[in-house]
């Protein structure tokens, strides 16, 4: 199977969207999906990853096709050769070029040379057609009949210029007119620019969508400042960048392709919560395959006191998730409020839906394709990347045995975004550590009664609350000042025609892949 996707018929599969691969191997079948994999078989697999494509079991009498030509008593060798013929170069040449005309609706029944002839014409005539010089008799009357041009050229030909109306100068004979000491006519009478370095032709209006094409749509699409240094290298008109950079950027077809500069970056609005549990965020990190087969890292963090957990798992199923989730982490922390995640299958599912109604959670999840949207989950995923990275080789291959301890450093350090350890602000304490066992160290909170500790206990964590809660607002508000600075785009409304984002999975990286869709929208109502 390898072989005939991967080598054979790489070239009709690559690029389909989706296709079926039959077959009377019934194990086969579990091979994109089992995780009992031997290293050849994994590299089977990750030369497979570049299709998308499905496997079905057929039995093998079923199966007759591919049983009757893997089967075949012939001597494949010999029976080509009898089904085949010879033919010399010539007379193929001679064959393909008759069918070639006789489509065009010629009769080339004559002879080989005549045919090659007509051939040898057509081609010609085509490239003459494709890169046919305009007449200079067709040039000079477009210039005449030119609104604007026409007047100017009058105005060169007499050697009389009207007065200049500051009122008016920014008009298109007023542009013209600033440059009456480099206009001249040539002895075609056609109207030129003359600057220092080189000669420019005063194009008409009417020629300006071919330059465009020619320049821009032939030249592969290039940007504003590349396609207007070949047009200003030959040509020259009022206002010639502004018409220039509305047709690149507002006109060409080029623009449902690429991907825009600046991208479109909406104002941030931040998420309050004021309790611990308020907002649990959740999510899956892929690292390297460490010993046990584990290669995901589910993490979960809270949003009010940023405490956080992990766990080692072998896949990111919705089941295993879920057992993290509510078989662990709501046992001992409790059932937060609202559990918050991406919309990847392993949380937006039936099974998180239901689970989330029994237990009371609500459901939130970010946006399509904006990661952004789970944000704390992704900058823990950033510091825990950064504490395993820093382990020796010998326990990078074992990470899962590390996992806990880092994660228990991470929620023991203080974090800036509320001003306290997130341990400190779920218990109420600072946790002991081995080195306060080195040096005798000693709690400086205790009680002699537990309604003492509750008591000093309460009065802590409110005080606690009140200033990470303050804290974090500063932060938040800093964070949107900052973030605020790079926003760009418009706010859409009802009538708005919009271009919407291309994901559709054509098989194969998407490298060239058109950045939008190819239909335009039109927004209707605004929620």
């Amino acid at each position: 199977m390898k072989w005939a996707i991967c080598d054979r018929f790489r070239e009709y599969l690559y690029y389909a969207p989706s296709f079926v691969v039959y077959t009377d191997n019934n194990p086969l079948t579990y091979v994109l999906t089992t995780a009992k994999l031997n290293a050849t078989t994994h590299r089977w697999i990750a030369e497979l990853a570049d299709f998308n494509f499905s496997i079905k079991y057929r039995p093998g009498k079923v199966n007759g096709d591919a049983d009757g030509l893997s089967r075949m008593p012939l001597d494949m060798e010999k029976y080509m050769l009898t089904c085949s013929q010879e033919m010399d170069p010539e007379t193929f040449t001679s064959i393909t070029q008759a069918v070639e005309l006789k489509s065009q609706d010629w009769e080339p029944w004559l002879c080989s040379a005549t045919i090659t002839t007509a051939c040898s014409d057509r081609e010609n005539e085509k490239t003459l057609r494709s890169v046919a010089e305009i007449p200079l008799q067709t040039i000079k009357k477009a210039q005449e009949e030119d609104p604007v041009i026409g007047k100017v050229k009058d105005y060169v030909v007499k050697g009389q210029w009207p007065r200049f109306n500051k009122r008016n100068w920014r008009d298109d004979i007023s542009v013209l007119t600033r440059e009456m000491k480099k206009l001249f006519v040539d002895e075609d009478g056609i109207l030129y620019r003359k600057s220092a370095t080189k000669v420019q032709l005063v194009l008409p209006k009417v020629f300006h969508q071919v330059v465009f094409k020619e320049l821009h749509i032939d030249m592969g699409h290039l940007g504003v400042e590349r396609t207007l240094g070949l047009i200003r290298d030959r040509f020259y008109w009022p206002f010639m960048k502004r018409d220039t950079d509305h047709y690149v950027t507002k006109v060409c077809s080029c623009l449902k392709r690429k991907r825009p500069n600046k991208p479109t970056r909406a104002p941030l609005v931040n998420i309050v919560t004021t309790y611990p549990f308020e907002m649990v965020s959740i999510d899956y990190m892929h690292l390297e395959s460490c010993k046990g087969g584990y290669e995901y890292i589910l993490v979960v963090i809270d949003h009010f006191t940023r405490f956080a957990q992990a766990y080692a798992c072998t896949n990111k199923s919705a089941k295993t998730a879920a057992e993290k989730i509510f078989g662990d982490f709501a046992l001992k922390f409790g059932f937060p409020t609202k559990l918050h995640h991406d919309q990847g299958k392993e949380f937006d599912n039936r099974l998180f839906s239901e689970l989330e109604k029994y237990s009371g959670i609500q459901g939130s999840r970010t946006t399509p394709y904006h990661a952004a949207g789970n944000g704390q989950a992704e900058r823990f995923n950033r510091t825990l990347l950064s504490m395993l990275r820093n382990l020796t080789e010998q326990a990078k291959s074992d990470w899962k045995s590390s996992l806990a301890k880092v994660v228990h450093a991470y929620n023991c350090t203080r974090s800036e975004a509320t001003g306290y350890a997130p341990y400190y602000l779920l218990f109420g304490r600072s946790p002991r550590l081995p080195i306060d066992i080195m040096f005798g160290l000693t709690p400086g909170d205790q009680s002699t009664s537990h309604s003492e500790y509750a008591r000093k206990w309460r009065k802590r964590m409110q005080e606690a609350y009140k200033l990470a809660t303050e804290t974090m607002q500063k932060e938040q508000n800093r964070a949107k000042v900052m973030y605020d600075r790079k926003c760009h785009g418009a706010e859409l409304q009802p009538g708005c025609r919009v271009l919407v984002r291309n994901f559709r999975d054509r098989g194969g990286p998407g490298k060239l892949r058109s950045y939008w869709e190819e239909d335009v929208y039109v927004v209707t109502e605004r929620k």
